[in-house]
């Protein structure tokens, strides 16, 4: 038998273009067969010997939504499951005319991060501006301040973006 339960995880790709959820149940033998569902009941992705990966076009249209991955081992008669429940954070803030606005990126979890970047409106590192943008970082955090903000230059999507070894995700923020 696979020793404990079967694994479930979610990585999106560097522009978010896709997402991958990834199942699996080590060991045993023979080999676990896994495979995904959505609450719709949809089988999503075929049966794979130990691991599966299913690969998801970003949209909107999946927050809120559950994908189940199934386990099933020859030895045993229930099927075992992990759940993954897709959460899309919808960022907008709003501020007067002249003011500074304060953006705010939280890392979930206590991952080890290289690279935390924060990208303006027009897809420019921040760095590359330093009068118009204020950096502050801590371990699990990082603001962008955007001063002196103007309706007709400031206003657009801001990104925060993180990275390490495996990976990186990015989250948009809409400034108006």
């Amino acid at each position: 038998m696979p020793y404990g339960e079967p694994k479930c995880s979610a990585y999106a790709t560097r522009n978010n273009e896709y997402l991958m959820l990834s199942c699996s149940w080590e060991g045993g033998f023979p080999r676990a067969l896994v495979w995904w569902s959505s609450t719709s009941g949809d089988t999503q992705g075929t049966s794979e010997e130990n691991a599966n990966i299913l690969v998801l076009r970003s949209s909107a249209t999946y927050s809120g939504k559950a994908f189940v991955c199934h386990a099933k081992h020859p030895l045993t008669k229930e099927t075992k499951q992990c759940v993954l429940k897709l959460v899309t954070q919808r960022s907008m803030m709003t501020v007067y005319e002249g003011s500074d606005a304060q953006l705010t990126c939280i890392l979930s979890r206590n991952y080890p991060v290289t690279e935390i970047t924060w990208y303006n409106n027009l897809k420019q590192h921040v760095n590359e501006i330093p009068k118009k943008y204020v950096l502050e970082r801590a371990a699990a955090w990082t603001n962008l301040t955007v001063r002196e903000t103007d309706s007709e230059t400031d206003t657009g999507h801001y990104w925060c973006s993180a990275t390490n070894a495996v990976g990186g995700a990015e989250i948009p923020i809409m400034l108006m």
